[in-house]
This record gives structure tokens, sequence and C-alpha cells, in this order.
């Protein structure tokens, strides 16, 4: 037997032990997550060396508290610092395993977190689809801890992928809602990144001038923060506003700056960006030395990055280096590694995921209400049961109730099997639709190509004129079926979307420049039956043409005003310009081309009226009576 004294002895000596490896255990324990912490913020600011080594400090901490779980964290910043190096295969095997470890422990800031990263790794990947269900996952786990600077962050990068879709009105919807967030919690980041997508969008359907704006706005907030990622963006997006605008000479000074300030951050998938809009800028400024120098730059980092969408962009420039190089065979080669890629990345289910997607999400959150609103409710009739009259009374209710139920359900379940085949047939008829006309469109790409490279073997000027002509006139027609898969409409064609792309492709054919000639255009906004748009857009090709052609010779300066209205029962087309007109000889000779006995064909096949005047500059009208509003 131990007397007291010996007893409270040993106690005291087993405490003394215990009590520093206790202590120990518990520092371990905080350090871990506080190196962990401080790796992220030092992420966040892109300093990987550092952030590496803060990492894996906090996995020696972790492994000496014997945390497994503290220690597959390790995984989560692992993938973020390859992520911001570029390798995105890396990224997602390593967020993938982080993935398992938060799924198990059900930590829900974790699990927010990887989804999170998981998305922005998959969108780089072109695995758009994926991207969109790992970020409206991560916005429902941050929701739920109310973190509205994350909820933010993925909004904003939903938003980012429907303007990838081309789905514009829903990608605006999501960036103002990320800005609103940002400038109520005053992030000056998060604002300087909204205005940018902002700008990117708007740039992308070519209002230039609102472009601009948010641009200008980003550089000012990332300069007051001196986020010197973030201006590199900034300014790199300035000068693509230059080069989409023409203006090359202006362009150079933004794009070399973002590549200097990315040569010292070091992230291959920034760094391949910017040598890839450096070779495309070369290519139009006719320093095709240099342009091969920033392409195959570029495509040594795209390949080490592993992101589609570069990669498919740095085949792109390739192709029309090669063709101002007059290098037509490897120009065509290179397209159609081009094609080959942007047909993989396509993924004509995403636009039906999205909606699957969005839907599901919000789904999810009216079923928590409505399984906590139930709770209530038989809160409330435990109450009111009170008496075996009440209890009898509902007892015969329930059974009559459930006898309806059963019979409502049946009814119900019929009703929702036949509308699932129904759904199913109409979306298999969808995707099939969708898939003919992006085939139908990449033929005659192909075909506008091939009448492309054969300009360069050709001297004479005539035939040189008519496979150019040729060449405008097979596009017009694949930017019709270019519009009908990516739209949601599969029968019908935004006109004004339409004409706009098609005046602005025969501008850059002629190289018109935008202070020679001014545009006025008035298009009512119609969508018309493809039938219709066809003739009517092979019209059009026909009429501004010749305006080009003819109108303005020796790069006199002018105005041409198109507009297309409907009235009275008919559709009115007017092409007009204020330049030389039409000669006495010159409009004797107009029947005998092959143009405007084409224009006339069409106008038979429209039930269409033409007019035409050259006196004073030239002015063609046709009344169209046979056409079909979708």
């Amino acid at each position: 037997m131990l007397n007291r004294k010996r007893v409270l002895t040993i106690g005291f000596v087993v405490l003394c032990t215990m009590l520093p490896m206790f202590i120990l255990g518990q520092v371990n324990e905080d350090k871990g997550g506080e190196y962990f912490v401080k790796t992220w913020k030092v992420l966040s600011q892109r300093k990987t060396e550092l952030g590496q080594s803060l990492a894996d400090s906090s996995r020696a901490f972790y492994l000496e508290d014997d945390n497994e779980y503290g220690v597959a964290r390790h995984n989560f910043l692992l993938g973020a610092i390859a992520k911001i190096e570029g390798d995105f295969f890396r990224a997602d095997s390593l967020f993938t395993v982080f993935l398992t470890a938060a799924t198990e422990k059900r930590d829900s800031s974790d699990l927010a977190s990887v989804h999170f990263q998981l998305g922005i790794v998959n969108e780089a990947l072109g695995k758009l689809d994926k991207a969109i269900d790992m970020q409206f996952k991560s916005i429902d786990y941050y929701s739920l801890s109310g973190d509205s600077t994350s909820t933010n962050s993925g909004l904003n990068n939903i938003g980012s992928l429907y303007r990838k879709l081309k789905q514009y009105d829903q990608s605006e919807e999501y960036f103002f809602k990320a800005l609103k967030i940002n400038e109520r919690i005053n992030d000056l980041d998060g604002q300087a990144t909204n205005h940018v997508n902002l700008g990117n969008l708007y740039a992308e359907q070519n209002y230039f001038d609102k472009a601009i704006t948010r641009y200008k706005q980003a550089v000012y907030l990332d300069s007051l923060t001196n986020f010197h990622w973030g201006l590199a963006y900034d300014y790199e997006n300035i000068g693509n506003m230059y080069v989409k605008q023409k203006k090359y000479a202006l362009a150079e000074e933004p794009l070399l700056k973002a590549l200097d300030i990315r040569e010292v951050i070091k992230g291959k998938y920034e760094l391949a960006l910017s040598n890839l809009k450096l070779g495309g800028l070369y290519t139009q400024l006719q320093q095709y030395q240099k342009a091969n120098q920033y392409l195959t730059t570029a495509e040594n980092f795209g390949e080490e990055t592993g992101a589609l969408e570069t990669q498919r962009d740095i085949l792109r420039a390739w192709s029309e280096l090669k063709e101002k190089e007059g290098s037509p065979v490897a120009a065509l080669d290179y397209y159609k590694q081009y094609d080959k890629l942007a047909d993989s990345i396509l993924n004509t289910n995403t636009t039906n995921e999205i909606a699957r997607l969005n839907v599901t999400f919000e789904s999810e959150r009216k079923e928590r209400k409505i399984e906590l609103l139930g709770v209530k409710n038989q809160l409330s009739e435990g109450r009111l049961k009170n008496s075996k009259t009440t209890n009898l009374i509902l007892g015969l209710f329930l059974s009559l109730f459930g006898i309806m139920g059963a019979m409502l359900w049946r009814l119900y379940k019929g009703s929702i099997k036949k509308n699932e085949i129904i759904s199913k047939a109409l979306s298999e008829k969808e995707i099939l639709l969708k898939e003919i006309h992006h085939r139908v469109k990449n033929n005659l790409q192909f075909v506008s190509s091939l009448l492309g490279l054969q300009t360069e073997h050709v001297e004479d000027e005539a035939a040189l004129g008519a496979l150019q002509e040729g060449q405008d006139r097979v596009q017009s027609m694949a930017l019709i079926h270019q519009n009908l898969y990516q739209d949601e409409n599969l029968t019908g064609v935004s006109v004004k979307d339409y004409f706009i792309k098609l005046i602005q492709g025969l501008f850059d054919s002629y190289n018109i420049k935008n202070e020679q000639i001014q545009l006025d255009l008035d298009i009512e906004d119609l969508n018309l039956d493809v039938d219709t748009v066809i003739p009517i857009g092979l019209i059009l090709n026909e009429l501004i043409t010749n305006c080009l052609k003819y109108a303005f010779p020796n790069e006199k300066s002018g105005r041409i005003a198109i507009s297309l209205i409907e009235q009275n029962d008919a559709l009115q087309l007017k092409v007009m310009d204020n330049g030389v007109g039409l000669l006495k000889d010159k409009k004797e000779a107009l029947g005998s081309s092959f143009g405007y006995r084409l224009i006339e064909a069409f106008t038979s096949q429209l039930r269409g009226k033409l007019t035409v005047d050259g006196d004073s500059g030239t002015s063609v009208v046709l009344s169209i009576h046979k056409y079909q509003k979708v």
C-alpha cells in the first residue's frame, strides 16, 4: 500500500514530466497553424520562395505534434505555389489530395478554399464545366461561413467563366455583384480585379471607351496598393486595347512594361501571356525576327504551364506570323493545330451544365430552409396535440391525406419520367444542332483559309481580287454558323451582332483605318431565320465590298451609312456612301458584273426590290418582303 505522501510525490513527478510535453504539443499545434496563415499571406503576394520555406516550417510543426490533418494542409500550400508558378497539372493533383482530407475532416472553411482553388486551376486547364462546378461549391461553403470577401472572389471567377462562354449579360451581372461586395468592405485589390474583368468583358464586345474607363480605374487602385502583379495585367490590357484599335505603335510601351514586371515576378503563365502578346504585336508591325523570338519564348512557357487556352492562342499567333512571312504551308499547319485544340476545349455541354449547376445551387439552399421550417412546424404540432380528440381527427386527416398523396405521387412520378424523356431528347437535339453548326463553320473557315493561301501564289490583280471577294463571301456564311452554335437560339441569328462582325471583318480585310472611313450603323435588334440571314449577309457583303473598293479612291476619307429596319411588313436595307458615285458608263456596265448578278439573284429569292442611285455618292436600297423572324 502506498501512503498518501508517496502518492502525492509520484503524482507531482508525473505532472512535472507530462506538463512540458503537453505545453510543447499545444505550442507546436499553434505554431503549425500560425505558419500556415503566414504562408498564405506571403503567397497572396506571389512570393513563392519565402512561401515554400514557411510552408515547410508549418509541416514540421504539424509532424512534431503528430497532426495528420495539419500535414495534409501542406498539400494545399504546395498546390498554391504550383498554381502561381503556372504548373497547373501539379496544382490540380495537390489540391485534389487535400480535398479528400478536408472532406473527411468536414472542415467547411478549408473545403471552401480548396474548391475555389480547383475552380481556378480547372479553368486554366480548359475544363470549364468542372471549374464552374467547383466555384459554385466554394460559394456555397463561403456563404455558410459568412465570408464576404471569398464569396465575392467566387462570384468574380464565375463571371469570368461566363465571359469565356460568350454569355455576356450573365458575366456582367456576376462582376457587378462582386464589385458591390468589394466596395462595401473597402477591398481595393478586389475592386481593381472587378474593374479589369469588366474592362475585358466590354473589350470583347468592342465597347472600347467603356473598357478603357475600367482599365484606368484598375491602374489607379493597383498603384495605391503597389500591387505589381495586378499592374502588369493592367498595362497588358491597355496594350491590348491599342492593338484592337490597330494603334500598334502605342501598344508597344504598355506591353513591354507588363513583361518587365512579370520577369521580376517570374510567373510562367503570365510570362507566356506577355510574350504571346508581344509576338502578335511585332507580327503586325512586320518586325518578324522579334515576333519569332517572343512567340518561341511564349511557346516554351505555355507548354510548361499546361494552360490549353494559352497554347491555342500561341498556335493561332504562329499561323498569322507564318502567313505574313510568306510561308503558307507552315501557316496552314499551325492553323490546323489551332483548330484541333480549339475544338477539344469547346464543350458543347457546358452551357447546359452551367444552368444545371446554378439551379442545383439555389435548390440546395431552399431545401435547407425548408428543412428548418419543417422542424419548427413539427414542434408546433407537438404542442397542439393535447387531447385524444385532436389526435383522432389528426389521424383520420393524415390517413386521407396519405391516400391522396400516394395518388398524386404516382401521377407526379409519371409526369417526371415523361418530362425527363422529352428533356433528354431536346438536349440531344440541341447538342447535335450545335455540333452541326460548329462543323459547318470549321469547314467554311478552312475553305476561307485555302483561298487566303492561294492569294500568295497569284500575281494577276483581277484573279487576286476575285479570290479575296470569294474569301469574304465564305467568311460571311461562316460567321452565321459561328453565332448559331455559340448562342442559345439554334435557329435564328441576331442580325445586329452579325452585321457588326461582318462589317468589321471586311474593314480588316481591306486594311481600312478607323480615321479614314466613318461608319454609321442603324440596325434594328432582330432575330432572323438562317434562310433569311444568309442571302442578306451575302448581299451586304457585296455592297460594302464595292464601297471599300471603289467609293474612296487614293485613300480618300468618307462616310458609309448602313441601316436595317422593319416597317410595313417588310425589311428595308440601306447602304449609302458619300464617295465618288457611279459614272454613267460604270452604271451601264453594272448589270454584267458577277457581284451585281449575285445581288439580283438573292433579291429575287427574298422577293425584294432593289433601287440604286449613283448621282451623289452611291445609295442602294433593298426592300425585302420574304423573311422569317425567330
